[in-house]
């Protein structure tokens, strides 16, 4: 069987690899921008410092509209590319490898339920601003006493005359630091209604009433608590009906399942140089523990891309991935994590204290503080599992 790449899309890969080469380019093996301020060595995020400097420096959304690039999975008649998700997937992939920002969840997710739910004056507004990266959306599901159950949520909207009144608490709303809008689910029907009651908001951040904590995240990640007292929000801003929030959600959802494999990637093969210039008078046993290790991780990482491919390529046959989805997730979070451990292990035991052994020390301890994030982020794995013995496996509910 072939996994290999069809000609156009090659070809495609090819012509973002030209321009990213040309104008973010790598400098001694290591990506664009590593060493900046704001910039995680290992790649594992990108914080408010370092998106400041990419685009004040760099004009990125602009250089990436003007390449094509931006929007181009998104419908011709909203100003996109009308190419596959698998190309954006490609997009994304080459962004994250070269520690770009890649396909914030705006213009990949948020849009997308938009475009299908949203009232026309608001595609109107949003659409075309999105496209230029002058919206940028924080997505506020999470609560603190309902965790991953979302049909639990109790922040309210109350109507009131032409107006929404919005009471409750969000938590690890990422990026709201830095957003201009909030899309928030609220319960506008009772508790016992469940995902039957929920409601989907956009608000503006300098709404009144509307207020960001910032909450530090194991290995410098920044996440967010959002406050919303009696928050008045218009009604105009109800995306869809009351109480049919969930089908936006899920529609959402549907788009942000993209995995991306490249940070990963880029981690095997810093391991990979550095092993390659150790001593090669090292003692037989440990280059034989060393390459079996390596062969390993790369073997799982393989594993891990075809699982993120199988997601794109449902996607664009109109399936929404949801155990698949699940699945890639749970095995690359995962994997990161025992990468970071066995490459901390090999330079523990085979390094010998010099500058460069210390680097990498110090690259790899910073990817083993973030990686548990990963594992919670977007999901914990452990519901992620149970989505997969119910939705994948068909097994029954425990």
């Amino acid at each position: 069987m072939d996994f290999g790449l069809a000609p156009a899309e090659a070809e495609y890969l090819e012509s973002m690899q030209r321009f990213f080469d040309t104008w973010f380019p790598e400098k001694d093996g290591l990506p664009f921008g590593e060493g900046v301020s704001g910039h995680s060595p290992s790649g594992a995020y990108l914080d408010d410092e370092f998106h400041a400097w990419i685009q004040l420096e760099h004009h990125y959304n602009e250089q990436l509209s003007d390449a094509g690039f931006r929007g181009a999975d998104w419908p011709v008649e909203y100003g996109g590319g009308g190419r596959s998700s698998l190309d954006q997937w490609l997009l994304m992939e080459e962004q994250c490898y070269r520690h770009l920002p890649n396909g914030d969840i705006t213009i990949r997710s948020v849009s997308r339920a938009l475009m299908q739910f949203g009232s026309d004056a608001q595609k109107r507004e949003l659409l075309p601003l999105i496209l230029r990266g002058e919206v940028l959306f924080s997505v506020a599901y999470t609560e603190p006493d309902a965790g991953s159950d979302l049909a639990s949520l109790r922040t309210r909207a109350v109507r009131d005359g032409e107006d929404y009144l919005v009471t409750g608490q969000k938590i690890y709303t990422t990026f709201a630091q830095r957003a201009t809008h909030i899309w928030l689910a609220v319960r506008t029907g009772t508790e016992e209604s469940r995902h039957r009651g929920i409601s989907v908001l956009i608000v503006p951040v300098d709404t009144p009433g509307v207020t960001i904590q910032n909450l530090p995240v194991q290995g410098g990640e920044k996440t967010n608590e959002v406050f919303f007292d009696g928050t008045r929000v218009p009604a105009a801003n109800l995306v869809g009906n009351e109480n049919e929030g969930w089908a936006a959600i899920t529609a959402a959802l549907a788009h942000e399942r993209m995995q991306m494999h490249s940070d990963v990637t880029r981690l095997v093969e810093y391991l990979a140089r550095w092993l390659r210039a150790l001593p090669s008078d090292m003692e037989p046993g440990r280059q034989e523990w060393a390459d079996r290790e390596l062969a390993s991780l790369a073997a799982d990482l393989e594993v891990g891309r075809l699982l993120a491919l199988q997601t794109v390529v449902l996607m664009d046959e109109g399936v929404t991935p949801i155990s698949e989805a699940a699945s890639a997730k749970i095995w690359l979070t995962e994997l990161r994590l025992r990468l970071v451990s066995v490459a901390l292990d090999l330079i523990a035991a085979l390094g010998r204290d010099c500058t460069r052994d210390r680097d990498e020390l110090a690259r790899f301890e910073d990817a083993y503080l973030y990686a548990p994030v990963r594992r919670f982020a977007g999901g914990t794995n452990q519901v992620l599992r149970s989505v997969v013995a119910q939705r994948g496996l068909g097994l029954p509910r425990s």
